[in-house]
């Protein structure tokens, strides 16, 4: 097994929901042993969340060979048991020693120290030279990034490279001049009991695993590292720890699984065994702790003992660590654990909507292994059949169940775990309309609160309108409607009317009451009704699912005269229409209509410079008792201009949102319509007001009004219209077309040197009648001898970075690859596919020809002597940095002197 895998499975548990911590430095001097140290103290933080807490060695003035400058002397775990107040457990008490080496190195080298500017939030670094021979310098790189916060834990990265230069003019020898090809890890575990490492696994196997008995009561780690006679070029040298649990860890206050870890991947062949060393086959006393080390005499990590470093020539180490902290999942969380559910689904009684339930604890941890007879799903309404969870919840915390039904309804599905209720309700829409309402948000049944009704085109899946209902008392109001797409033609948040305003009786001092009359696939109803003095006015609001003729909500509101006097109803019969205008226009304060009224157009636009914005607005209005027709129904309504403004707002050009009435509306001022209705100023250039307020019951002016007497009512109807569809009879999905096309034909192969930079990027173009916005891309190998080690996501979908494969044997992964490509609708669905190739070149194959010969080698070192040359710039760059140097001559001379790098 590869040890980089190691790493990247250590890393599995931090997800999408990680956060970076941030670092930030102190600076102290103390008595160390023979001589006064400066130490560098690296706290880390997440918000006010102490993460860990660590010290570099910075220097002694007696120079100590054993406390060399870039040390990680101490290190603390500050997040675990943190809020229960406990002390830290302190992984490296051998800082204070000062015939110890502190808790992690990474190159045992001397040197000149330097940290200018390497103190960021983000991470910390520094640099080592020493110089070797004369003109022969080596160079350490090391850099402490920040750690990533996740699920209670956090895993901290370092890296290290180490280069050295001969610029000298003979050659240097690698394996008996001085270097620094060392590895260690010491963790704190002597001083509270003398143990012997047991059960280390003969070097044949790797790695070596020093399995200590955990019955025992008082080890400390779990103990790998790497070591033995066979050079496995497989392999390379590793070393980790991780903290077991037992009653003494937990008494130390010591994380269990906590885990450390060095390795160096380029470290790959031949080195001196240093005695038993490594193998821990010595006990660790209380003056020394707990070793796993690499061996100092290992000076051979290019090739044959013996190798050297050609006058002219570099070469590069790497190294790097890892500090992972694990989180611990706690009990079941009715607020941080998860239900979702498929909808809509087909009333058929045989269709079935799968409910996935995530158990979480309080910090928000995935909970494995509760067990399926724990958990029980319930879903109300008639007709339904429940298949309940068979299996226990997975590493995701994750398990299933299903249910179907033959009855259409909104239905509630509520889930209980080991007794604890999940607050998480979703709603699953059972329907057999070809479009059919979906509900979400709070229940405005219940009191005051924002509900969401969604129509869907069950045919294909689309949204074809979005509205939330907002309730504050006896008021509701529609505050936001979406055509599916992302504009709210609702007036901007503030204003106070929403989009609909279903204005209130005449008279203060109402008492009134909210029912619900209806909550279905097809349509959501309630009413309101306001008692005064005078007049009682009950509102009823249907929202229904659009049918192939487009979306209409049928409305009324019924005045009675509740006195023993006849009176006439002014006031009080007020329906409006408040779309969004400047909320997008923001100080344009002669902004206003054209025209004038009786269902002309009149546009919305900026005055005397003819540049329309968003609407057409079209109204039948009395304007001082003048431009009533009178025969034709009260309409509002407004049309969605076509032009750049609208089209970058994401507005549908032509859309048609209008409000109706059987009624003649008499309009006291010109004022209504206009988008300065509530004054002249920027500040209130908010919304566009169409307004029906009819006041005339029985005539078309204000001198015909009649009283209503004692007891009697009457009725004033009322619509919302919208051109919004459900298709009549369902539609068809239609396939979608793909295209794609590579920024270049081929990419190199990578190692850790590369750090993966040599990719290519597959670009996708899609041709979609389906109306989806967003897609899912699969790209999988079909063909050919090369491969690839990854396919990247990019922030955008249908841009994919193909990385080349990881270099092996120098052959594996070279070659032809064929890829297959599909992609999915997101909203509505429809599929496409399309086909790429490119190539996979042998890394450092700068001329193509399917091997890295001295060839290649003479084209790129014609080209560094600045000689014209048959090779572009990405075939001389061997290590990806995007610039042609002597390191890419570097590595291009390790891969000719045959070493292998993962």
């Amino acid at each position: 097994m590869k040890k980089v895998l190691l790493l990247m499975s250590l890393m599995i548990c931090f997800g999408a929901t990680a956060q970076a911590a941030e670092l930030s430095y102190q600076t102290v001097t103390e008595n160390a042993g023979a001589a006064d140290a400066d130490f560098l103290i690296i706290t880390a933080t997440e918000g006010t969340e102490s993460i860990w807490q660590m010290r570099i060695n910075l220097g002694r003035t007696d120079g100590h060979a054993y406390w060399r400058p870039g040390e990680i002397q101490s290190f603390k775990d500050l997040q675990y048991n943190a809020t229960a107040g406990l002390t830290p457990f302190e992984y490296s008490q051998e800082y204070t020693t000062a015939s110890l080496n502190g808790m992690m190195r990474m190159s045992n080298m001397d040197g000149t120290f330097d940290d200018a500017g390497g103190q960021t939030t983000g991470y910390y670094e520094f640099t080592k030279t020493n110089t070797l021979l004369t003109d022969v310098v080596g160079v350490l790189t090391y850099r402490i990034n920040a750690p990533v916060v996740a699920e209670g834990g956090y895993s901290t990265t370092i890296t290290a490279t180490y280069t050295i230069t001969n610029n000298s003019t003979t050659a240097y020898d690698l394996a008996g001049g001085g270097g620094a090809q060392a590895l260690e890890l010491a963790l704190n575990g002597g001083g509270y009991f003398d143990w012997d490492i047991v059960n280390p696994i003969d070097g044949v196997t790797r790695p070596n695993v020093h399995n200590t008995d955990i019955l025992d009561g008082h080890q400390l780690y779990y103990i790998e590292d790497w070591y033995g006679d066979l050079q496995d070029t497989a392999d390379h040298p590793i070393i980790k720890m991780v903290v077991k649990q037992n009653d003494l860890t937990s008494a130390l206050n010591m994380r269990p699984g906590m885990t450390f870890v060095v390795e160096s991947p380029t470290m790959d062949l031949g080195y001196v065994k240093r005695g038993g060393s490594a193998r821990g086959t010595t006990s660790a006393t209380s003056s020394t702790g707990v070793y796993g080390r690499t061996f100092s005499s290992l000076r051979e990590p290019w090739g044959d003992p013996g190798m050297s470093l050609a006058a002219g020539e570099s070469i590069t180490m790497q190294y790097s660590g890892l500090i992972l902290a694990p989180g611990t999942a706690g009990e079941v969380s009715a607020a941080t654990s998860e239900v979702s559910v498929t909808t809509p689904v087909a009333a058929d009684g045989v269709t079935q909507s799968v409910i996935t339930i995530t158990i979480r604890d309080a910090s928000g941890l995935p909970i494995a292994g509760v067990l399926a007879a724990d958990i029980v799903v319930a879903v109300d309404g008639s007709g339904n059949t429940i298949v309940q969870p068979v299996a226990d919840t997975d590493a995701n915390g994750q398990t299933v169940a299903y249910v179907s039904s033959s009855v259409a309804a909104v239905k509630t599905v509520t889930v209980t775990v080991e007794g604890v209720l999940l607050n998480a309700q979703p709603t699953i829409q059972f329907s057999s309309d070809t479009a059919a309402l979906e509900y979400s948000g709070a229940d405005i049944a219940a009191g005051n609160g924002v509900m969401t009704i969604l129509a869907r085109n069950l045919t294909n899946g689309s949204v074809l309108w979005e509205v939330d209902l907002t309730r504050s008392g006896t008021n509701v109001k529609v505050s936001r409607f979406t055509d599916g797409g992302t504009f709210n033609y609702a007036a901007p948040a503030g204003t106070g009317k929403g989009m609909i305003g279903l204005g209130g009786a005449s008279s203060a001092g109402f008492n009134g009451t909210f029912t619900e009359l209806a909550k279905t696939s097809s349509a959501y109803s309630f009413q309101m009704v306001d008692t005064g003095t005078t007049f009682e006015h009950t509102t009823v609001v249907n929202i229904e699912m659009p049918d192939s003729e487009g979306t209409v909500w049928p409305m009324s509101r019924t005045v009675t005269n509740i006195t023993e006097a006849a009176a006439k109803p002014y006031g009080g019969m007020g329906f409006q229409l408040g779309v969004n205008v400047d909320e997008y226009t923001p100080g344009l304060v002669n902004a206003e209509l054209s025209g004038t009224s009786g269902m002309t157009a009149r546009k919305h636009q900026v005055a005397l410079a003819e540049t329309e914005l968003l609407y057409t607005a079209y109204e039948n209005v009395d304007r001082g008792a003048t431009g009533l027709l009178t025969n034709e129904i009260a309409q509002g309504m407004v049309v969605v201009n076509d032009n750049e403004f609208t089209q970058g707002l994401g507005m549908t050009a032509g859309r048609t949102l209008g409000l109706v009435s059987d009624l003649y509306p008499y309009y006291p001022s010109d004022a209504v319509g206009d988008a300065n209705l509530y004054g002249s100023t920027a500040s209130y250039l908010q919304r566009l007001y169409i307004q029906l307020d009819p006041r005339e019951f029985m005539g078309t002016a204000r001198s015909e009004h009649v009283n209503l007497d004692p007891g009697a009512s009457y009725t004033a109807n009322y619509a919302f219209t919208a051109d919004i569809a459900a298709p009549g009879g369902g539609s068809q999905i239609e396939p979608l077309t793909v295209t794609s096309s590579l920024d270049y034909d081929f990419t190199y192969q990578n190692v850790t040197a590369t750090d993966d930079r040599h990719f290519v990027t597959l670009t996708l173009a899609v041709g979609d009648t389906n109306g989806n916005t967003s897609y899912n891309v699969s790209v999988v190998q079909s063909g050919g001898d090369g491969s690839l080690f990854e396919v990247r996501d990019t922030a955008n979908p249908l841009v994919k970075e193909l990385v080349g494969s990881r270099r092996t044997d120098g052959v594996a992964g070279a070659g032809l690859v064929e890829l297959a490509i599909t992609v999915t609708g997101v909203e509505v669905g429809g599929t496409g596919e399309a086909v790429q190739s490119l190539t996979v070149r042998r890394l450092g194959d700068i001329n193509a020809d399917g091997f890295v010969t001295p060839t290649d080698k003479g084209v790129l070192n014609a080209s560094l002597n600045g000689l014209a040359v048959e090779a572009s710039a990405r075939d001389l760059d061997v290590n990806g940095d995007g610039s042609v140097a002597p390191t890419d001559k570097g590595l291009l001379n390790a891969i000719l002197n045959g070493v292998v790098q993962p």
